[in-house]
């Protein structure tokens, strides 16, 4: 127990040093973020002065209902660390996000990406990263981030399969993803350069965009090569455990959501019958 009388100030602070190694780098930011406004209105309280009502307060007059659903989040974290250090928190209220229709992945259409493969592989000579973007993403299932960090050592070959090592994904949790076929032995043989040094993230939304516009799709994103890897899976009727594996989700229930999003590309095709 810390003998020293803090205000919450201070254990921010600590928290900022201290951020549980469970959370994702990008998790850790958010939730600074969130936290420093908090902050900024009770940073001179000692824990012991804080109540309830004040945490619901601040909550409910926040801008939106996602950023008072992640404050909320980042809130429980802090109380959870400080409740280790055997510091008192009030418990944050409860806070999930009024019921409506859920919001389903938006993959980008087959064809479409297809034709952005092919306008890679056109370009292949002069951008060849381009093309390893659309494999590990959108045959892969990899997040931007996770494809970024790759090392050499981490695109391995055992017999004929080639398979990505993804190290410390959201999480921090390691996985193994095979890519399948040509597009294997593609990256085998490119892993010692398939990125620039100084390849930004913003570089890759740019081109996606592009590719997007020319292939008849004007707003490809790097989330939506990741959609549509896991809805082709999901179509093909590959297990929700399986696929839940490959995209390294913590909860089934997080990869279930691509089998409605699949139930309803197949109401919407149905639907152009009549249409």
């Amino acid at each position: 127990m810390l003998k020293e009388k803090i205000t919450l100030k201070g254990l921010f602070e600590k928290w900022k040093l201290n951020a549980p190694l469970s959370l994702s780098m990008k998790t850790v930011k958010s939730y600074e973020r969130r936290l420093q406004g908090f902050i900024l209105e009770y940073g001179d309280y000692y824990p012991e002065e804080l109540r309830k009502e004040h945490l619901g307060e601040f909550i409910r007059k926040l801008s939106s209902e996602s950023v008072r659903e992640q404050t909320a989040a980042a809130l429980t974290n802090f109380r959870k660390f400080l409740s280790d250090l055997d510091i008192p928190f009030p418990e944050v209220p409860s806070y999930a996000r009024p019921k409506g229709r859920q919001k389903l992945p938006n993959p980008i259409p087959e064809e479409v990406f297809w034709k952005m493969m092919r306008l890679a592989e056109e370009e292949e000579k002069e951008f060849p990263y381009r093309k390893a973007v659309l494999i590990l993403l959108g045959l892969a299932g990899l997040r931007i981030q996770e494809a970024l960090q790759l090392l050499p050592s981490d695109i391995v070959k055992e017999g004929n399969k080639v398979k990505v090592i993804v190290r410390e994904g959201k999480g921090r949790k390691d996985r193994i993803v095979p890519i399948a076929g040509e597009y294997g032995s593609w990256l085998w043989e490119r892993k010692g350069r398939l990125f620039p040094l100084n390849l930004h993230e913003n570089s890759i939304r740019k081109f996606l965009k592009n590719y997007g516009k020319k292939c008849g799709d004007p707003d490809v994103y790097p989330h939506r090569l990741r959609h549509f890897f896991a809805t082709q899976l999901t179509a093909k009727g590959v297990p929700v455990q399986v696929i839940q594996k490959l995209l390294g989700h913590s909860s089934p229930a997080t990869t279930m959501i691509y089998s409605k999003a699949v139930d309803s590309l197949m109401e919407e095709a149905v639907e152009k019958l009549i249409g």
